[in-house]
């Protein structure tokens, strides 16, 4: 599964509208150059060999960018602050191989949180959590499962409860 820890990150709009199209422009020109010199040497083997690495390459980062992102979390639980006029949205993402990912969504960029969970008496306990740094305090890093498992109690003061997103599967035992 693809659902393993690579660690955290984030990712901004202005990246994905001014710098990855930044990029491809500057790949095209080179390209351009490239073949415009060939043509006068009638030698078409170093742009072909250029264009195939690049598809090469285009190719396995598209299929393997699409296996991560496809992967569907088994429970997503959103704070209760998400259904409020906070402006940060947190949510909790839960997947088979005991792996979770905490989304934190702004207007203008998300960032990734990872790391796993165990499950033991009722208690879920995130691991590799710093709570305090990377969420504002608003995922705490141990929470109660109540019995209807639609919503995450926190074991810690001064964080909001976390509420089963609608689309989730409804078995965390």
């Amino acid at each position: 599964m693809l659902t393993k820890r690579f660690g955290d990150y984030c990712s901004d709009i202005y990246v994905n509208i001014f710098v990855i199209p930044l990029i491809g422009i500057l790949i095209i020109i080179n390209l351009i150059i490239l073949y415009i010199t060939d043509t006068f040497k009638s030698d078409y083997s170093i742009t072909n060999k250029i264009v195939l690495t690049l598809l090469s390459i285009l190719i396995i980062s598209l299929t393997i960018g699409y296996l991560a992102t496809n992967q569907k979390p088994l429970y997503r639980f959103d704070t209760i602050s998400k259904l409020s006029t906070y402006k940060k949205n947190y949510s909790l993402e839960m997947f088979k191989n005991n792996n979770y990912q905490i989304v934190v969504r702004d207007n203008h960029y998300q960032c990734y949180y990872k790391g796993k969970y165990v499950i033991k008496n009722n208690i879920l306990k995130l691991q590799d959590l710093n709570d305090a740094i990377n969420t504002d305090r608003q995922v705490s890093n141990k929470y109660i499962i109540n019995n209807q498992l639609d919503t995450l109690k926190p074991l810690n003061q001064g964080y909001p409860y976390l509420v089963l997103f609608h689309d989730s599967i409804k078995i965390l035992r």
